[in-house]
């Protein structure tokens, strides 16, 4: 049985460095001493397999519905029936089972982020459903739950629905605030992170 489901263009070897290359948004909670994370949109745990390599977490939590799409066109992963599905999160599953840092919901976004009490999280970043309705909806509910000086963050900033709405929630949210910051790493820099601290 292969490792990866998904043919995937970076490799899950990479180091640290490559990591944090690919992914800097992580940076930010790496700095954190036993940080309390969540990813929405999990798949089949690529990203946090490598970011549990790298960064101590108190505590990892990893939200997917595993659930076919409804709608066509929100990327690649349309393409997977629902039996797929259960196989990710078969898989995802097994691969975390041991590791008591990491618990796997299977809830949707909307689902999930009841069952945690606002200013919980130290880090919390999104990579689910990149179309407009749903980005605007995980960033305003996620991010009551990051704590003051906390950071939500995202990938897949250069998809023209997810800069949109990150970009929609800055103006809306820290325009009248310079104190606070927006991040964006952007393919152009090789890069396709966003992130913005709460203050």
């Amino acid at each position: 049985m292969n490792e990866w489901l998904i043919d995937y263009v970076h490799k899950p070897d990479m180091t640290k460095e490559q990591y944090f290359d690919w992914r800097p948004a992580y940076k930010k909670v790496a700095q954190v001493k036993d940080p309390i994370a969540v990813e929405i949109g999990v798949l089949e745990g690529f990203n946090s397999t490598i970011a549990l390599k790298y960064i101590d977490f108190g505590k990892y939590y990893l939200i997917d519905p595993y659930k076919e799409y409804a709608e066509k066109d929100v990327g690649e992963l349309d393409i997977y029936k629902q039996p797929d599905w259960d196989n990710f999160y078969q898989r995802t599953s097994e691969r975390f089972k041991d590791n008591p840092k990491v618990e796997l919901i299977r809830k949707t976004s909307k689902e999930a982020h009841k069952c945690f009490p606002d200013e919980f999280f130290d880090f919390v970043y999104i990579d689910a459903n990149h179309n407009y309705n749903s980005v605007w909806e995980d960033l305003n509910i996620w991010y009551p739950k990051v704590k003051k000086g906390g950071y939500i963050a995202g990938h897949d900033i250069e998809y023209g629905d997810v800069k949109s709405v990150v970009y929609r929630f800055y103006l809306e949210n820290y325009s009248s605030n310079p104190t606070k910051e927006m991040i964006e790493e952007t393919v152009d820099t090789g890069y396709n992170d966003w992130w913005m601290k709460r203050i």
